[in-house]
């Protein structure tokens, strides 16, 4: 962080100076909304399966095909979202995202056979990829070396979400059936989408945009709400090094919007001409068709080439920075490290199940799920206490190792005491992946923070359609869960390298900017 000058501050100096209060108060709310919902939706998975198998006739195959067309949504959802995200602003990009989840949830109440249920979770699978934004923007709210608490915080309420859906789902499926459950799990991202208008962007994404007007505006309404002064001059850029030059989205996105727009412009002037003409044609239903595709053409068309090309060339661009010099290794390892965690803990998921009744009218099944699903409040402390006293990358090394020998120990003693086990583990494991994304969110720097995160989501998710594809995810046949076991260790040993490996430390660093 530049040390303040008579010029004036930098952002992080302003977000140092309004301190904590209401401001931040309303942010959190807003995120864990977000955050909330994305729980919610993600955790269905365990029950959609079985909740709908008897009404539709489904196989295991089927079963795992939802969880498997859920995930792929995700995929192609984050990196949309992220692309939207870094080039328009963190808020287009989670007000997307909801609008999608949350209609996409509530027709997912209505579908009246086994394909329709399936597209619309594959929709609300594309919509919750953008679940990550919220993230980003929670934590550009708050000093850049001091974002620990906060992301904890933020996970706190995926862990609030997860454990909801399991008590919203033990109240109802046995009496109301899933229908109603579906319904009531799209309400959180409903929410999001009425509370829109009451949130600001990100005024770390509008610094690093050079928006320095609009950044101020943030910051007064933060310091006004918070009782706080900023500091004493004008919001200044920070010195920018050469080398981090490159990694501005602006200035790669500039030469392809001036060429197409540019092209746009010769087009328009052909169309007024054709425009012209049409005008001529007597009758009202021509009148309409003429109306309706000029807005086609004058707007929407010129849209998608002068805002919606270049955002996902720009996107490409961004993820080609991802796998440069400067970034590669890093980006590959935690690419690794997000695959062979979400394998793991996807897995956990359905273990859990597993050894519960198959029952769905079973009130058992659904306590049983309900208590392992708290697993994940102690992963939490454990992940705050360790990344706080030993920094991110020692605290992936101990979760890990520690996830490695409960594993282990699944490996050895399958017989039905494995309960325990499955709850250490489980909070072993959402312990590890706090401690992943905060490490992923803090070392790219802002340009490219979105979108780092959004594909390593996405690699991540591969592990979730890979793990349904596993003989022991097929079936509770014994000689299937050592292979399975086996494998879990496998994984989380090498994710113990891939820690290792990486090449810094972001425990009391800032985080990156362009």
């Amino acid at each position: 962080m530049a040390e303040q000058g008579p010029a004036g501050y930098t952002v992080d100096q302003a977000l140092e100076a309004i301190g904590y209060g209401k401001f931040h108060a309303k942010v959190f709310l807003y995120v864990m909304l977000g955050s909330v919902g994305e729980a919610m939706e993600l955790m269905l998975l365990t029950y959609v399966g079985l909740a709908t198998k008897a009404d539709f006739k489904l196989t295991s195959s089927e079963e795992n095909l939802i969880s498997i067309v859920t995930y792929i949504g995700i995929i192609f959802g984050a990196w949309l979202w992220s692309a939207v995200s870094d080039s328009f602003g963190r808020k287009p990009g989670f007000l997307g995202a909801a609008i999608v989840t949350s209609v996409a949830g509530c027709l997912s109440c209505l579908a009246h056979n086994y394909m329709t249920l399936m597209v619309f979770r594959g929709i609300v699978g594309f919509g919750l990829g953008g679940a990550h934004v919220f993230t980003t923007w929670g934590m550009e709210f708050v000093p850049r070396f001091k974002t620990g608490i906060l992301t904890i915080a933020l996970f706190a309420c995926c862990s609030i979400g997860t454990c909801l859906e399991a008590l919203l789902a033990w109240l109802i499926v046995p009496t109301f059936g899933w229908r109603v459950l579906f319904g009531v799990s799209s309400l959180p991202s409903l929410l999001v989408l009425v509370f829109y208008k009451f949130v600001p962007e990100s005024p770390i994404y509008l610094y690093s945009k050079g928006k320095l007007e609009d950044a101020i505006k943030v910051l007064m309404e933060g310091a006004t709400l918070n009782g706080k002064a900023l500091p004493e001059g004008s919001l200044i850029p920070e010195n920018i090094p050469v080398a981090a030059t490159a990694t501005n989205e602006s200035s790669l996105t500039e030469p392809l919007i001036t060429d197409i727009s540019s092209s746009g412009g010769d087009e328009t002037s052909e169309e007024r001409g054709e425009n012209n003409a049409q005008q001529a044609q007597p009758g009202r239903l021509s009148a309409m068709l003429h109306l309706l595709t000029t807005w086609i053409r004058t707007t929407v068309i010129r849209w998608i080439k002068t805002k919606f090309f270049p955002c996902i060339k720009s996107s490409f661009l961004r993820i080609k920075m991802l796998l440069s010099a400067t970034w590669y290794r890093k980006t590959i390892l935690l690419w690794l490290l997000y695959f062979m965690n979400t394998y793991s803990y996807s897995g956990i998921i359905h273990l859990t199940s597993e050894l519960n009744s198959q029952d769905i009218t079973d009130r058992g099944f659904y306590k049983n799920v309900f208590v392992i699903s708290f697993a994940e409040f102690p992963g939490l402390c454990l992940a705050a206490w360790t990344m706080q006293n030993l920094g991110r990358k020692l605290a992936m090394v101990n979760m890990l190792f520690m996830g490695f020998l409960l594993f282990l120990v699944q490996t050895i003693d399958q017989c039905q005491t494995i309960m325990t086990s499955v709850f250490a583990t489980r909070m072993v494991m959402s312990g590890c992946f706090v401690a992943i994304q905060m490490y992923t969110e803090e070392v790219y720097p802002t340009p490219l923070r979105t979108t780092a995160v959004g594909i390593a989501i996405i690699v991540g998710r591969i592990g979730s359609i890979v793990w349904p594809l596993a003989p022991a995810a097929t079936g509770a046949d014994d000689t299937r869960k050592t292979p399975a076991m086996i494998m879990f260790t496998l994984k989380i040993f090498v994710s113990f390298v891939s820690v290792l490996m990486l090449p810094v430390e972001t425990r009391l660093e800032e985080l990156e900017d362009p």
